[in-house]
């Protein structure tokens, strides 16, 4: 039996198919597409924006070290410039530019973390040091898994 919880995430996921982008693309849609190229799973780039962000793409976090993350994946300008993005910090409110840069960005944990999902998933979250240093949210990384796999069942 579906949860309110799930009701609303599977409604939310039908809404978002309906808004369309440049090329006729829906979001979902371009995030299957961002995530195929870069070899990414797109239900876990899905399950990383519904706990990064609660698909909100103005959400913004500012840590208490003073990096803020921002849009639907919560990129940071320095994971951005890490990737390639040569914009501003507000460029990284638009769905495609903060999608494609947060894949570009998670499939650069996959590598360095020689495709360790949950590690990745850290990295992700905590930077790439902090997982080597073993300094990371084990919860984090639990609710990822968590979203990725009940984004996987709804994909099939």
């Amino acid at each position: 039996m579906l949860e309110d919880k799930d009701i609303l995430l599977i409604a939310l996921i039908i809404a978002m198919a309906y808004l369309a982008y440049a090329k006729g693309e829906t979001l979902d849609e371009y995030i299957i597409r961002i995530a195929e190229e870069n070899g990414v799973d797109p239900a876990l780039v899905m399950g990383i924006i519904q706990v990064e962000s609660n698909w909100n793409p103005k959400a913004v976090r500012v840590e208490p070290s003073g990096y803020k993350s921002i849009g639907l994946m919560q990129v940071t300008i320095q994971a951005a410039r890490d990737v390639g993005y040569m914009g501003d910090e507000e460029g990284l409110f638009d769905p495609k530019t903060n999608i494609k840069c947060g894949v570009k960005y998670l499939r650069k944990m996959l590598d360095m973390f020689d495709n360790n999902i949950y590690k990745a998933v850290a990295a992700y979250n905590a930077g790439p040091g902090n997982v080597k240093r073993g300094r990371f949210s084990f919860a984090y990384v639990t609710k990822v898994m968590r979203e990725y796999r009940r984004y996987k069942k709804m994909m099939v």
